[in-house]
């Protein structure tokens, strides 16, 4: 039976016709959208061009389903043990909308017959739809509610031809396997928008219980086929980029937000990884080893830009030769090699004390107890210089407040660096090449010498000479 214009029209109009079943959000609904890009916006760079698709809600019947191709496997991959999974389960528990995700198809608008479908959700369930025998399970009528996205033609066409196709061997279900991914790179950057949109839909991401392997490599399929080199390069280099980068695809509907944890970001930062560490993290990541706690995918990156092979065979020795703190102490070594690393022993923390504030050099080290006064804000600020206050008090970080955001931390340091009893105390650091952002948590480890305490908050440190000011660091006994 030919799948006729009069079907996909009345696939269409079956939603509105039993919209006193559904609520409001599940009726019929139709949007136009443009994948534009505004250049003006500084969004990622891609291969986007001026293409719109339509979304319509529909339901059609397992008949008619029966009928089209299907192909799909773009989102993830097709699991053997979850179609065998899936023969067990009623069609009625299988499009339950409350215990399941709403699938999602991809048509052509052209395609009057509706012959041809791209399955973004629900491949496995659509896939044992179509091993269905209607006249044994009486499920010929049975409606499934879909999401439908009409694209032009030529984007459907390309799409297509490189998806896979979801009728598999019963060789293929009778074993533990897992089907190809399709490669992102070969499709059109519309069905990508709208392949992220959906994921990005916590309804559809929680319900249709995504893998975090799976997951993350769409992710990062997607952003690799979508932005250039020399925007890679541009955030490597640029912390405050990468936040601003990161909030765009969220106010576009592709990704979740960061939170303090950053987890959903961990495709990202695998993009900005140098070759060997990204191959490393991939792996790591296709065997539910790869680690996230505490932020360390932040130190990976950071590392493989000063060392690409070291952290790559550092990461490779995770978990079995290596603990995720030892990791993170090994990593951060890496990020900050070829920058004067001072020895815990060697003894160089001798304090240049002047008379004035203005006789201390541009972008020296200096340190200063509680108090720095107001009226030389400026000229410390002009001076660039890489400050540490221990114990500050309320005027000193009122006045702090003038420096840059991200040039500023408030932290803890145990006091035994300037000679106390080892008690924690509170600690300001702010100045030229603080230590990046997004390497703060957990802030480093302290050290018992101020000369190492200031080269880990600021890792660019290419002398150990301390300076400060009478006055302005005698501490009492």
């Amino acid at each position: 039976m030919e799948l006729s214009l009069a079907f996909r029209q009345s696939a269409r109009l079956i939603d509105s016709d039993n919209s006193g079943d559904e609520d409001d959000s599940d009726q019929e609904e139709t949007t136009e959208k443009s994948t534009e890009k505004d250049e003006s916006s500084g969004e990622p760079t891609s291969k986007r061009k001026k293409l719109e698709y339509e979304e319509t809600k529909i339901e059609i019947t397992v008949a008619q389903l029966k009928e089209m191709e299907l192909r799909g496997t773009i989102l993830r991959p097709i699991y053997s043990e979850k179609l065998s999974e899936l023969r067990r389960v009623k069609l009625e528990t299988m499009f339950d909308l409350q215990k399941a995700s709403r699938t999602t198809i991809i048509v052509s608008k052209t395609d009057t017959n509706m012959s041809q479908a791209i399955v973004l959700e629900g491949s496995h369930r659509l896939s044992t739809v179509q091993d269905l025998h209607c006249a044994s399970t009486r499920y010929s009528n049975f409606r499934i509610p879909m999401n439908m996205f009409e694209v032009e033609d030529g984007i459907f066409s390309t799409a297509w031809s490189n998806c896979l196709s979801l009728n598999f061997s019963d060789s293929f279900k009778s074993h533990s396997s897992v089907s190809s991914r399709v490669d992102l790179n070969l499709i059109p950057s519309v069905i990508l928008d709208i392949g992220m949109e959906t994921h990005s839909n916590e309804q559809f991401r929680t319900i249709g219980k995504y893998s975090s392997n799976d997951s993350t490599s769409f992710i990062f399929k997607y952003l690799e086929n979508t932005v250039n080199d020399t925007e890679i390069e541009r955030l490597r280099n640029h912390p405050r980029a990468r936040g601003e980068f990161w909030k765009k695809l969220v106010k576009r509907g592709l990704v979740l937000a960061a939170g303090p944890s950053k987890v959903s970001m961990v495709p990202f930062y695998i993009l900005l990884m140098k070759l060997l560490s990204q191959m490393t993290s991939l792996k790591k990541l296709g065997a539910g080893k790869f680690p996230t706690a505490n932020r360390i995918f932040i130190n990976v990156m950071s590392a493989s830009l000063k060392d690409d092979a070291a952290t790559a065979e550092l990461l490779s020795g995770y978990p079995s030769k290596v603990g995720v703190i030892k990791l993170q102490n090994e990593l951060r070594k890496i990020s900050s090699q070829d920058n004067a690393q001072l020895n815990e022993d060697d003894g160089k923390s001798d304090f240049i004390v002047h008379d004035d504030f203005a006789d201390i050099e541009d972008s020296s080290h200096c340190f200063f107890y509680r108090r720095i006064p107001k009226d030389a804000i400026q000229m410390l600020l002009a001076k660039k210089l890489k400050i540490i206050v221990a114990e500050p008090n309320g005027e000193c970080i009122h006045s702090a407040s003038q420096w840059p955001a991200e040039l500023i931390e408030m932290t803890t340091v145990s006091n035994v660096v300037y000679n106390g009893n080892g008690e924690v105390r509170s600690c300001l650091v702010m100045g030229q090449g603080l230590l990046d952002p997004e390497l703060r948590y957990p802030p480093p480890s302290s050290s018992r010498k101020l000369s190492n305490l200031i080269s880990k908050w600021f890792p660019g440190a290419k002398e150990a000479t301390i300076h400060t000011v009478k006055g302005h660091f005698e501490i009492p006994q």
